[in-house]
């Protein structure tokens, strides 16, 4: 079998150039639970980094890349030719929203980190702001 192949759960074999990486990539998510204990909080905290470089959101993660609005996304995804700057605001726009997903999800087995996450919006980034929930 040829390298670029996988299994899916259902065991049809497929291509990676069949789907985007991205979609592959969500079929072998396996989160990393966070359960609130400070004594585990630097180990999580580097593994969740470095998740973070591998799936391109690191920069969204920690504050270096700027992420547009929710208003300014919805206009980006309107347009039909985008600049390198306008599509790498929309880029930023998509990362956060998957870098949020992740960090909510890892969150799950403590309530009180969860809730803090979950709890990371503002006026601009309702569906979550990934910046503010790491800080």
């Amino acid at each position: 079998m040829p390298v670029r192949n996988f299994f899916i759960s259902n065991k049809k074999t497929k291509k990676m150039s069949d789907e985007t990486d991205y979609e592959a990539l969500e079929k072998s998510v396996k989160y990393i639970p966070w359960i609130g204990k400070k004594a585990e909080w630097y180990t999580w905290h580097k593994t969740f980094l470095v998740r973070a470089m591998i799936r391109g959101y690191h920069g969204v993660l920690v504050g270096l890349e700027a992420i547009p609005t929710d208003g300014m996304a919805k206009k980006l995804a309107t347009l039909t030719d985008m600049t390198s700057n306008q599509e790498k605001q929309y880029n930023n726009y998509k990362m956060n929203t998957r870098a949020y997903a992740d960090l909510l999800q890892c969150c799950t087995q403590d309530i009180v980190s969860f809730g803090i996450v979950d709890t990371a919006k503002d006026k601009d980034l309702m569906n979550g702001n990934t910046t503010l929930a790491w800080k």
